[in-house]
């Protein structure tokens, strides 16, 4: 067989066997429940569970609206967890709820810039609200997302942040946690959440 024909066995013999092998692994990583890079957290107090990398710190705090945070091991991004009691059911996510969310996000970080939302469908028919802002952290200017999922008469609120220079490093981390929060009362996660458009 001329070298030729051998090359281009070995290479189908690697396209069918390794490469869909190294593609699954990649992409369980990012949207499958658990996977090697990230831990399975669920809420002491059964309200929610989701996935977050597992060599980030994990602080439950249980004081006020903050449940848990989460933060990266170089301090370079952090993400907390809120909730918040309602008045009434908000029912059907519309743009009053999101400027609420947008006006609620404010009084907490006043210091919030460049504010803007929108809201975004899940594959599994929950709407979200993703709010993106930047602020002046500790560390420098910080790029923040926060993904807000009302459930009855209660939002979570997925604060994401990060500094501004590394930000897009961690969005994809930020968006697995966001696809993967999973309340009490619903059984599938949120997930398929996009950012949203620049």
């Amino acid at each position: 067989m001329p070298r030729i024909g051998r090359v281009l066995i070995v290479a189908c013999v690697f396209a069918f066997t390794l490469v869909p092998q190294f593609a699954s692994a990649q992409l369980g990583g990012l949207f499958g429940g658990g996977g090697k890079d990230f831990a399975l957290h669920r809420d002491p107090g059964g309200r929610f569970q989701l996935d977050y990398p597992k060599d980030w710190q994990r602080t439950a705090i249980g004081a006020g609206d903050v449940l848990v945070t989460f933060t990266e091991k170089k301090g370079e991004a952090a993400v907390f967890i809120q909730r918040h009691q309602l008045l009434d059911d908000p029912g059907d996510i519309t743009s009053i709820f999101g400027q609420f969310e947008v006006d609620s996000l404010k009084m907490q970080q006043p210091q919030a810039a460049g504010v803007s939302f929108k809201i975004a469908a899940a594959s599994n028919g929950r709407s979200v609200v993703i709010i993106d802002y930047s602020r002046q952290g500790l560390a420098g200017p910080e790029q923040g997302r926060q993904y807000s999922f009302p459930v009855g008469r209660e939002v979570y609120r997925l604060n994401c942040t990060a500094k501004m220079s590394v930000f897009a490093k961690y969005q994809q981390q930020f968006l697995r946690i966001a696809e993967s929060f999973t309340p009490a009362s619903v059984v599938t996660p949120a997930a398929a959440v996009q950012p949203p458009a620049k």
